[in-house]
């Protein structure tokens, strides 16, 4: 039968790395090679945080070859021309349209099709991520999901006041992702909802993982 293993989490919480581990695994389960391919891994075509090229790259800087989507169509069309697929991999699932919340049940219930995908659960205003130009958002998949790993970073927040040594840093289990502008004040909640970015400054925005009590969003409504 079909399964979904979802890794969801902030920011900086090896997502990525775990879903690379995860693909290698099942490459070696199957048998996978290049003339009968058995796992593929996908990533969204906005997903450049480090490369434009055919590859997901973690943030520790490790990558792996993948097919890059241009949306929920192309990954449907790529399953169907490759008949011996067994699972897939996708990476920032997130930052898909809509209709992947269909694809997947698709693949679940026809294939049947094992699915491990990364994303965020939550965006920088700290409420479910919505997926491209849809009212869907990640809580549908997790609700969806036979298995669900919730990973956490470390919560980098420095008082502003003090010393800004990495050392006094917050530290607790962080599960939120904070959007700063480049001075380090937090962005407010109007800032547009997508920006790709990581840990360095990108479209005058960067980011940091950050713990509840040390998430900012200035005029969140709630």
């Amino acid at each position: 039968m079909g399964r979904l293993e979802l890794i969801i989490g902030c920011m900086f919480a090896s997502k990525t790395q775990q879903l690379q581990w995860r693909v290698n695994q099942e490459r070696f389960r199957y048998g996978h090679t290049e003339e009968t391919p058995c796992v593929e891994l996908f990533k969204p075509t906005m997903d450049t945080r480090y490369t434009q090229e055919n590859q997901v790259i973690s943030h520790d800087g490790v990558a792996l070859p993948c097919v890059v989507a241009d949306d929920t169509r192309h990954i449907l069309s790529y399953v169907h021309d490759h008949p011996t697929l067994r699972v897939l991999g996708i990476d920032e699932i997130q930052f898909f349209d809509g209709e992947i919340v269909s694809l997947v049940q698709t693949l679940l219930r026809d294939r049947p099709m094992h699915i491990i995908a990364t994303g965020l659960n939550l965006d920088f205003r700290g409420e479910p991520f919505c997926f491209r130009d849809s009212k869907e958002h990640m809580g549908t998949l997790m609700a969806l999901a036979h298995e669900i790993k919730s990973l956490h970073a470390i919560c980098a927040y420095v008082d502003p006041a003090g010393d800004p040594d990495p050392k006094n840093r917050c530290g607790d289990p962080a599960y939120y992702t904070q959007r700063l502008f480049p001075d380090g004040k937090p962005v407010p909640y109007t800032d547009p909802l997508i920006l790709v970015g990581g840990k360095d400054t990108h479209n005058d925005r960067r980011y940091e993982a950050r713990c509840f009590q040390h998430h900012f969003v200035p005029g969140r409504p709630w």
